[in-house]
């Protein structure tokens, strides 16, 4: 199993505490030349609190959350993290063929130009390096042999965390704030130009909810959020949301 997860929890009167780890594998195989394992791993820690636990009336409601979460490679076992950083992908040059770009459709060289995945010189046939799955070649190189050679990959770290505070104005109306982010580390220098991978990410939350009946709920929240990317580009965005549900 590629995926390895345990929690412990205590619930109690006054709230609950939750720790957690996962280690998972993260495998990059192009079904050619490429094999590269890398071990990720996170641990968490959550809990709530009732400041008022026993108070009489809606006071006693209110609650209080938290938690962080860590750890390199995690990728989606913490929301929007990152697995594994590779230039797998991007154009590389190859000592002997040049700039080669496995996603590149056409076949065959020219000066100057990118080779692709499946580029061969015109004396090498439809066999490319003569070898039946080897691959094809130019000046005598394999080029996928040679392009996965150069492959350079490496984990990237993910830290997120969150806090929230619930708090009853009367039996049937609420409200909740919440602050949430996360911070990617990520090797740059292995991703290719005009990559818009997610450097940090932090929200926030506010809302009134009302329930005149106990399966009705009248909602209206403000939400904003800030985005900063690998290559220092910053976005905001402003949101008001409404909501009118019905539970069965």
């Amino acid at each position: 199993m590629p995926e390895w997860i345990g929690t412990a929890r205590v619930n109690q009167p006054w709230g609950h505490l939750q720790v957690g780890g996962v280690i998972r594998a993260n495998n990059l195989n192009d079904g050619q030349y490429l094999d590269q394992r890398f071990l990720g791993y996170a641990g968490s820690a959550s809990g709530d609190v009732h400041p008022f636990s026993g108070n009489p009336g809606p006071l006693g409601k209110d609650d209080f959350g938290y938690g962080v979460a860590g750890g390199p490679g995690a990728a989606g076992q913490i929301a929007n993290g990152i697995g594994v950083v590779t230039n797998f992908g991007a154009p590389i040059n190859v000592p002997g063929v040049g700039l080669v770009n496995p996603l590149a459709q056409t076949a065959g060289t020219t000066s100057g130009s990118t080779a692709a995945w499946n580029a061969r010189d015109a004396s090498q046939g439809a066999l490319g390096c003569a070898t039946p799955n080897s691959g094809a070649c130019i000046n005598g190189v394999n080029v996928r042999q040679g392009y996965d050679r150069l492959v350079r990959s490496q984990v990237g770290g993910n830290y997120g965390g969150w806090i929230w505070y619930q708090h009853w104005w009367t039996d049937n109306m609420r409200s909740t704030i919440e602050a949430s982010g996360i911070w990617n580390t990520i090797n740059t220098g292995l991703l290719p130009p005009g990559t818009t991978n997610n450097k940090g990410l932090w929200m926030g939350h506010a809302n009134l909810f009302w329930s005149p009946v106990a399966f009705v709920d009248f909602g209206l929240e403000y939400a904003y959020g800030h985005r900063v990317t690998v290559a220092n580009f910053k976005g905001d965005s402003n949101t008001v949301l409404g909501e009118f549900r019905v539970r069965f």
